[in-house]
């Protein structure tokens, strides 16, 4: 079970996690975190385009320019080290989510959808085919079929808010 963060300043520290936005100048180790876990992951079921369009997506200079145009990324870091990245397009459009392989289902990606939204946001997700059980897990549901552009296989996710979900609960447990 998730614990709720303790926030202070938008730093939520769980266990030996800190969960923050991410300084400009960590853009580089969160790039190469998002592509190691890729490649490791996700680009074994894609084609040479859809390598190549995720790699140039996830650049260091790709992320940093999207920052300037209100794009938003938290990390988890334990030790120094960035441990989990998530990149959102506003509002609460998830644009990536990776979590260091060693690190996966240990509540990390949880805990940076916790940091980074509030109550009101209904997260979305265009998720690689592989990671819609993951998804799923955090909450989210299938909302469309599976697509591809530019050589990314992506099914549409949502996720409800926080509120909504708890109306969900209540109603269905009357």
């Amino acid at each position: 079970m998730l614990r709720i963060p303790y926030k202070r300043n938008h730093i939520a520290i769980v266990s030996s996690l800190i969960y923050r936005r991410i300084e400009p100048s960590e853009t580089a180790a969160a790039a190469t975190l998002a592509r190691e876990v890729f490649d490791q992951f996700v680009a074994p079921s894609y084609q040479p385009e859809g390598v190549t369009e995720f790699h140039r997506y996830a650049s260091a200079d790709a992320l940093s320019q999207r920052h300037v145009s209100g794009h938003a990324t938290y990390v988890a870091e334990r030790g120094g080290e960035l441990v989990g990245m998530l990149h959102l397009r506003a509002p609460c459009h998830v644009a990536m989510l990776f979590v260091q392989s060693s690190l996966q289902r240990s509540g990390i990606a949880r805990a940076l959808l916790a940091s980074a939204g509030d109550a009101n946001c209904q997260f979305t997700v265009n998720s690689s085919p592989n990671a819609v059980a993951a998804y799923e897990r955090l909450g989210f549901r299938v909302t469309g079929s599976e697509q591809c552009v530019h050589g990314i296989r992506f099914i549409p996710m949502q996720r409800l808010s926080a509120n909504d979900r708890n109306a969900c609960r209540s109603a269905s447990s009357r």
